[in-house]
């Protein structure tokens, strides 16, 4: 089956459109990724200093060891909060991404059997009717 030509500009357009979409949505998605860690960055600094001007007032082996212990806990449980929200920073950009473009895909193959147009009969098909 063939198409018009303005079909195919329609056609054309709305894939066009769900690109753009995506597009969007994925620069969306990746602002928030790159601004949490940001944010993971500075406070993982700023946690690294706290910790180092405490290591300078230590006074025994088991009050270092203590310090080291909770510090390292601490650090350990922050990375794992932030890794699972970034983690699911990425799984919302791309169920949006993917889903935007597989809608307008889909939606677009919709609407173009509808629009088609029967092909003409080629020779040997005229030929053979005879």
């Amino acid at each position: 089956m063939f198409m018009k030509f303005y079909d195919v500009h329609d056609y054309g357009l709305g894939q066009f459109e769900a690109v753009r979409t995506a597009t969007a949505s994925t620069t969306k998605g990746f602002q928030a990724i790159v601004s949490e860690a940001i944010d993971y960055s500075k406070k993982s600094f700023e946690n690294q200093q706290g910790f180092v001007d405490k290591l300078l007032h230590v006074r025994s082996p088991d009050e270092f060891i203590e310090l080291q212990s909770n510090h390292a806990k601490a650090t350990f449980d922050e990375f794992a909060a932030r890794a699972a929200k970034i983690g699911e920073l990425y799984s919302e950009l791309s169920k949006e991404a993917f889903g935007a473009l597989l809608n307008g895909v889909s939606k677009s193959e919709k609407e173009a059997p509808a629009k088609a147009v029967a092909p003409l009969p080629t020779r040997k098909a005229s030929v053979a009717a005879e």
